[in-house]
């Protein structure tokens, strides 16, 4: 045993002291640790932040090129919805034009049956009138009534 070790006795019950110079040493080497732990967190945050850098460049070109593609679809549909509107409209046209002829067939039929009863009215009306007027005429001028 050397001469520091007799110095200081060591039972169970009490943990060993350290000098100053051990304190020291310690510290020091604990510090360097921390510092090397620290540049290497700092090497790491800054390759981090270079790849994170590139990854946003890849994603903004990424939403370009789909933003592109999605202007083409959309010009793509929008043609085929102005060629299927232009024979769509010639179609309705078409039809239009049928519906009136129809219309201008069916309208006269509608407007006796939807009127029937004024049409009745104003028919019996005139036969009415008309057989006054005769009996009238026979009464006056001569002949069968």
């Amino acid at each position: 045993m050397t001469e520091s070790e007799k110095a200081i006795p060591i039972n169970e019950k009490t943990a060993p002291n350290l000098t100053v110079v051990e304190t020291t040493g310690l510290i020091t080497l604990l510090n360097k640790m921390l510092g090397d732990m620290e540049r290497r967190l700092n090497e790491r945050l800054d390759a981090n932040t270079l790849a994170a850098t590139d990854r946003w460049k890849l994603h903004e070109e990424a939403e370009q090129r789909e933003h592109k593609s999605l202007l083409d679809m959309i010009l793509v549909v929008q043609r085929d919805l102005d060629s299927h509107l232009l024979v769509a409209n010639a179609h309705f046209d078409r039809e239009q034009k049928s519906d009136i002829a129809m219309d201008a067939r069916v309208r006269p039929l509608r407007w006796v049956l939807v009127n029937r009863r004024d049409i009745l009215i104003l028919l019996f009306g005139l036969l009415g009138f008309f057989a006054v007027a005769a009996d009238l005429l026979s009464r006056y001028f001569g002949g069968p009534s």
